[in-house]
């Protein structure tokens, strides 16, 4: 298991250290601070050997590689802190001969549990990563990999979908439906189907003492009923790994 985690240069971080890790960490923050940045640093991490590595996570940010050589830097100048090629980049552990890696991917099913399923199939392909044959499956050793895709009780929806199952006995939810439903009655204005669940859980969150945090933010603050059954596939999904 992963105890810790050096970066050097890598990307928007100049020096982070990240001690300790526990066999759950939640990677929250604003947009741009560096979340994705960090996954990165992981994936990398745990391929020491395949330099190829770099160009894979640079097309899962969408950039092709241009079929250059690899010796040309430019291509990879956007690893670097500040882009500066000068400065060397370090990811380490400090407990590395210990390492077990586990990789658990989690993401909204949106209209189809099966569409979204198979592109996290095809970017672990594309990684050269293991490969579950279908969802909360768990293959492969260091890292151990498999997928959520949420909510796992229907063929489509997000997130948002099983945090509104945690909180439907919360006595706001009727007002916030009541508050939607006057919307449409007097304005004939509603979201779009796909997108109603994220209105009504930033509606709930707007109803909070603190209204202005993230679904994130609130999260961590403790504002959702962790004790719900909603929230046991996730939990069985993150002990198994």
């Amino acid at each position: 298991m992963l105890r810790s985690l050096t970066l050097k240069n890598f990307r928007c971080f100049q020096n982070l250290t990240l001690e300790p890790l526990e066999r759950v960490n939640l990677i929250a923050g604003k947009n741009n601070v560096g979340k994705t940045s960090l996954l990165e640093a992981i994936f990398m991490f745990i391929n020491p050997s395949n330099p190829e590595s770099l160009f894979q996570v640079n097309r899962l940010r969408g950039i092709p590689r241009g079929g250059i050589k690899f010796e040309d830097i430019e291509e990879l100048r956007g690893f670097f802190f500040n882009q500066d090629i000068d400065k060397v980049i370090e990811i380490s552990d400090l407990d590395a001969n210990n390492l077990q890696v586990s990789l658990g991917i989690t993401r909204d099913a949106d209209e189809s549990t099966k569409s979204a399923f198979d592109s996290i199939c095809g970017s672990l392909k594309n990684a050269k990563l293991p490969v579950p044959n279908y969802p909360k499956e768990i293959i492969g050793d260091s890292p151990k990999v498999s997928i959520l895709i949420l909510p796992e009780y229907q063929d489509s929806g997000m997130l948002e979908d099983v945090c509104l199952e945690a909180i439907k006995t919360d006595k706001a939810i009727k007002c916030i439906d009541d508050y939607f439903q006057c919307v449409y009655n007097t304005a004939q204005r509603q979201p779009k189907y796909k997108d109603i669940s994220k209105a009504r859980i930033r509606a709930w969150l707007s109803s909070q003492i603190e209204p202005d945090k993230s679904l994130g933010e609130a999260a961590k603050a403790g504002y959702l009923p962790w004790d719900s059954p909603a929230f046991n596939a996730m939990k069985q999904f993150l002990q198994a790994l």
